[in-house]
């Protein structure tokens, strides 16, 4: 299995535009506010890290390969090489330079009209902070690669 992480920040409000907004939409700011976010955010949160932790502790650590989506998105040779390593396969040269030239697909949200900002409040920011400290702990425990939380938005 290739576990691809993603910021839980950026995944919870990712998620939020995915589904009041659509594929390529926004949800409105008022989305983003209220007991319905809040609820929101308990769940996706929980959801992150038992869907991650459910693979750690129920696969065989060697059946498992870590990509970090903030990595990914750095450095895509790497990551890409990586995955080919890990599923035994050769590298193209010539398919990895098409991806490189490629690296997006059609469904993007145009962050410029991304009006949100950082939706969290302290208390769902610690919610959250507790669920990365939780798959950190268990990504040590099967020694893979840990959380890049220096790249990830929200964090501080």
């Amino acid at each position: 299995a290739i576990l691809l992480i993603r910021n839980p920040f950026a995944a919870i409000k990712g998620h939020r535009h995915l589904d009041q907004g659509g594929h390529t939409g926004m949800a409105k700011p008022e989305q983003f506010k209220g007991a319905g976010w809040d609820e929101f955010v308990r769940i996706k949160a929980e959801s992150w890290l038992n869907f991650y932790s459910d693979w750690l502790d129920t696969a065989k650590p060697t059946n498992i390969l870590v990509i970090h989506y903030e990595i990914l998105k750095i450095n895509l040779r790497h990551s890409l090489r990586r995955i080919l390593n890990f599923l035994g396969l050769e590298e193209d040269e010539g398919r990895l330079r098409c991806v490189e030239a490629n690296p997006t697909g059609h469904f993007k949200r145009d962050k410029s009209k991304d009006l949100i900002g950082d939706p969290y409040t302290a208390e769902q920011r610690q919610i959250i902070k507790r669920t990365i400290r939780l798959l950190n702990e268990k990504l040590k425990k099967y020694r893979k690669e840990t959380l890049p939380t220096a790249l990830y938005d929200y964090y501080d």
